[in-house]
C-alpha cells in the first residue's frame, strides 16, 4: 500500500524546494553515512567532508528560503502599489493565515453526526444506554 500512497510528514513540501537542494541533501546524507561507516572519526578527512557537505546544504536551504521570501515580498509590493487589494489579501492570507480547511471539514463531519444522532433519537424512543452509545460515535 505504501507503494501507491506516498507518506509525507506535515511541512515536508517546501515551495522553494528545487533539484539543486535535493542534490545538496543527498550529498550531505551520503557523507554522513560514510562517516558512520568509518566509525565516526572526529579528526579525519571524512569528518571534514561530512561537515562541509552539511553546511553547504544548510547554506543552500537558507538561500532558497530567502529568495522565496524576497519574491513573495516583491509580488505583494506590486499588488499593493497597483492597488489590487483583492489579490493582495488573497496572497497575504495564503502565506500568513492560520486557518486550515481540515478543521472546517472535521466540523462538518461532527455536525452531520450530531444531526444523524438526533434524528435517530427523535424517530425512536431510545433508552439512555442507546443515547450514550450514539454520543460515543461523535468521537472522530
Amino acid at each position: 500500500m505504501n507503494e501507491c500512497i506516498p507518506v509525507l510528514r506535515h511541512g515536508a513540501l517546501k515551495p522553494y524546494w528545487c533539484e539543486e537542494l535535493q542534490e545538496f541533501r543527498k550529498a550531505s546524507i551520503d557523507a554522513h553515512n560514510l562517516w558512520m561507516l568509518c566509525d565516526r572519526p572526529r579528526d579525519r578527512i571524512v569528518n571534514r567532508m561530512r561537515i562541509e557537505s552539511k553546511y553547504k546544504y544548510k547554506h543552500a536551504l537558507r538561500a532558497a528560503y530567502r529568495k522565496d521570501n524576497l519574491e513573495f515580498d516583491d509580488k505583494l509590493s506590486e499588488l499593493y502599489l497597483a492597488k489590487n487589494m483583492d489579490d493582495f489579501w488573497i496572497q497575504w492570507n495564503r502565506k500568513f493565515s492560520k486557518r486550515t480547511k481540515s478543521v472546517t471539514i472535521l466540523m462538518d463531519i461532527i455536525i452531520m453526526r450530531i444531526l444523524q444522532m438526533f434524528s435517530v433519537i427523535r424517530s425512536r424512543r431510545l433508552s439512555l444506554i442507546h443515547v450514550q452509545i450514539l454520543t460515543s460515535l461523535l468521537v472522530v
